[in-house]
């Protein structure tokens, strides 16, 4: 949980980005807010403005902020799945990065301490799960680390990735904050500019 909403002046909706509708309580949408400490725009960007900040619900004029923020409210805390930009569809089902990154860092041995990354590619029967390990692995164990991984994420989360690439903690690209830039390192695989140490496809 990130705390709970009990500001007066900030109202928090979970929605349906699709069909904008509230969802309430217990059920993952996008999260939008409305309140004086909103700001009103971007400076010299009406387009952006409107796309961002003048969301609205069904039957309602009442405009919010779009925070592109995937998450649910249970008991009144809310809790923060993931970016909308960064889910992963896997035959019909929404994978959360942060769920995938959360089992490979905690239920491997060669990753406690490290860190991942995972984004989704097009493949031959839609999206596939890339991963990226910054992991303490030597060069005759890569194959037994990534059984481990795929092992774990198909017994907690229900999915198998395509490839998993180890690379060099300073090549797993992250924020000035220590947050693992996803969408960077998606764009770099893309383009081939990953530099791994080893590569398994599953």
């Amino acid at each position: 949980s990130c705390g709970k909403m009990e500001s007066a002046s900030l109202e928090v909706r979970i929605v349906d980005p699709e069909r904008l509708i509230d969802l309430g309580s217990d059920r993952v949408g996008e999260i939008w807010l409305a309140g004086p400490s909103v700001g009103a725009g971007y400076w010299d960007n009406p387009k952006a403005t409107r796309s961002t900040f003048d969301g609205r619900l069904e039957g309602s004029e009442l405009k919010y902020l779009r925070t592109g923020d995937l998450g649910f409210l249970h008991h009144g805390n809310i809790h923060i799945c993931g970016r909308i930009k960064e889910v992963i569809i896997v035959r019909g089902r929404n994978v959360f990065p942060s769920d995938v990154c959360a089992v490979v860092e905690s239920e491997v041995e060669a990753m406690r301490g490290r860190r991942a990354a995972a984004f989704g590619v097009v493949g031959a029967e839609g999206e596939e799960i890339v991963i990226i390990c910054a992991a303490k692995v030597s060069q005759d164990t890569y194959h037994a680390v990534a059984k481990r991984i795929t092992a774990a994420l198909s017994a907690q989360v229900g999915v198998v990735p395509s490839t998993i690439l180890f690379v060099q903690n300073r090549d797993l690209k992250r924020t000035t904050s220590g947050k693992v830039q996803h969408s960077a390192l998606k764009k770099d695989y893309l383009a081939g500019l990953i530099e791994a140490d080893f590569e398994v496809h599953n």
